[in-house]
């Protein structure tokens, strides 16, 4: 038994400026999630003593998680064990009560990480190879690879630049600003 290096990485355009209509579209997903979370507290709570909590399970709306389902459910069983895997990533991933009330903060955060990903000691970055002469065009776009992560024995790397990236990811912002 040994320690593991458990890393993330990310391919994105050298600086995230972003427009107001993406910062938007990322702040109306994030909120869509906090309205999800809460809806499965919420069935939780009304229905934890009835017994017919995994029914209403069944019937909770899967499109704003997709992003996060890996198998697309074909049961209800299956609706079930999806909607508690994508509750678990959301939950680990944020403080969803904490985030409720600024997520344009985190949104903003998360941009400035990107954008100033030096001021990071656990991240390391690279500017991706261009063809000759395409960087003098106005229309490409540079990219970047960034990588971050630790090495642990067994449980998630907690430095900053790491838990900023996995909660992007996990709330599905990333493709908004060209990130993947």
């Amino acid at each position: 038994m040994g320690s593991s290096l458990i890393s993330l990485v990310a391919f994105g355009p050298t600086r995230i400026r972003p427009l107001s209509d993406q910062m938007s579209r990322a702040a109306a997903k994030v909120r869509i999630l906090i309205d999800w979370v809460k809806t499965y507290d919420k069935l939780e709570q009304d229905h934890s003593e009835s017994g017919d909590f995994e029914a209403s399970l069944a019937k909770m709306n899967l499109d704003p998680v997709q992003h996060l389902i890996e198998v697309p459910p074909k049961t209800d069983g299956e609706r079930v064990l999806a909607v508690y895997d994508a509750y678990d990533k959301l939950t680990s991933a944020a403080d969803f009560d904490e985030l409720a009330g600024a997520v344009d903060k985190c949104i903003e955060t998360f941009v400035h990480f990107w954008n100033e990903r030096d001021d990071y000691a656990d991240v390391a970055w690279r500017e991706l190879p261009c063809c000759p002469g395409c960087e003098q065009l106005p229309h490409v776009v540079q990219r970047i690879v960034i990588t971050t992560g630790d090495i642990t024995w067994g449980d998630t790397p907690d430095n900053p630049g790491y838990v900023l990236l996995t909660q992007a990811f996990t709330l599905g912002i990333t493709p908004i600003f060209g990130i993947e």
